[in-house]
């Protein structure tokens, strides 16, 4: 017979202590099991950016190849193949990589059990709505209106799938017990507003802007917006308590986790999220239901273009077709999810790759 030792803070509450024994009994991961779930991420993280990087830099090749020979049919030929056949593979790359990145984030919130069908429809809008500024990104090569340089919007896409890798670790564990608290990777003053807002650190952040604020000419237009965003969502920040600690049931109906690109900071976001305890003191509010909406909303990147502009459309409305959503256990069917606006069978031929059509 196998003996089990446990190890109860003295202070926790006889209920929650009991809570705690009934969870460990169910055999979750342990430490070591979800430090590997980590490294699996890493590993994942490393091999998506250099298949990705792989195919934009064969696209960019053939770009420049077009240019050189412009108006040789051969080449031209050529050149669309090569378009088709990198779409593909960044198709094929987001599906598989989003699936091993949720995975990773599931053993790394201790559980090795595989994906549950309404898991994978998350892990598909998620991959499919990345996708659509990825193939946005291949018409800025085409075109040349881009600024930023194309290997750090490669760094980008990449950095996304941590948004993955935490859904994965929510999704680990939904019990009515669990929280967890959103913590800032730095200086409270130092990041993105939505960021502070769901660390309760709003204060810090309005602290910092109004040092910065010049005592002749006042704020301008740009601080002046961000000290009145911090002022309406003052008393709504951090959760409940105020402190940054959420149950995880109220995190995914917010559809809400670090690098998400609902946040103001997007993919270059550097929080994490980490097991608290419940806060003894007595709650301000009540849980948000509703998807998280962002204090400093932006364009997407698609929107802000003026070539080919039928075109960055169609990205631009796949992209808000396939935004990130809280998807239950007892959800319709997964093709109840296909769009609708668009005629399946180009939607599906062209832009769906066969990983996606399994998921």
């Amino acid at each position: 017979m196998r003996q089990v030792q446990f190890d109860i803070p003295a202070d926790m509450p006889e209920e929650e202590a009991w809570e705690t024994i009934r969870k460990a009994l169910k055999r979750p991961l342990s430490k070591a099991e979800r430090a590997e779930g980590e490294r699996d991420f890493a590993t994942c993280q490393q091999g998506f950016h250099a298949d990705i990087s792989s195919a934009t830099h064969m696209f960019m090749d053939a770009q420049v190849m077009r240019l050189a020979a412009a108006g040789n049919s051969d080449v031209e030929a050529a050149y669309q193949r090569i378009k088709r056949q990198v779409q593909w593979q960044m198709r094929t790359h987001f599906n598989r990589c989003y699936d091993e990145a949720f995975l990773a984030g599931k053993r790394m919130g201790g559980s090795d059990k595989r994906l549950a069908p309404n898991e994978r429809e998350i892990i598909r809008r998620l991959a499919n709505n990345e996708a659509e500024y990825a193939l946005n990104m291949l018409l800025d090569i085409e075109t040349g209106e881009y600024s930023m340089n194309i290997d750090n919007r490669l760094q980008l896409y990449t950095n996304a799938l941590s948004e993955v890798r935490w859904l994965g670790y929510l999704y680990a564990d939904l019990s009515q017990d669990r929280y967890v608290r959103w913590t800032l990777s730095g200086d409270a003053a130092t990041s993105c507003v939505d960021c502070a807002y769901m660390a309760g650190r709003l204060g810090e952040l309005a602290k910092n802007i109004n040092r910065q604020v010049d005592p002749q000419r006042g704020p301008t237009k740009t601080q002046a917006k961000m000290l009145g965003a911090i002022a309406a969502h003052r008393d709504r920040q951090g959760g409940r308590w105020g402190t940054g600690v959420y149950r995880v049931q109220e995190l995914v109906r917010m559809a809400i986790v670090p690098q998400s690109a609902t946040l103001a900071c997007t993919t270059n976001c550097h929080c994490t999220l980490q097991e608290a305890r419940k806060p003894r003191k007595r709650a301000k509010h009540a849980e948000q239901k509703s998807p998280f909406k962002s204090l400093w909303p932006k364009a997407k990147t698609m929107d802000r273009r003026t070539t080919l502009p039928a075109e960055r459309a169609r990205l631009s409305q796949l992209a808000d077709e396939w935004a990130h959503e809280h998807v239950g256990r007892g959800a319709e069917p997964l093709q109840k999810h296909l769009p609708g606006k668009h005629d399946q069978k180009t939607h599906g031929k062209r832009y769906l790759s066969k990983l996606e059509r399994v998921l």
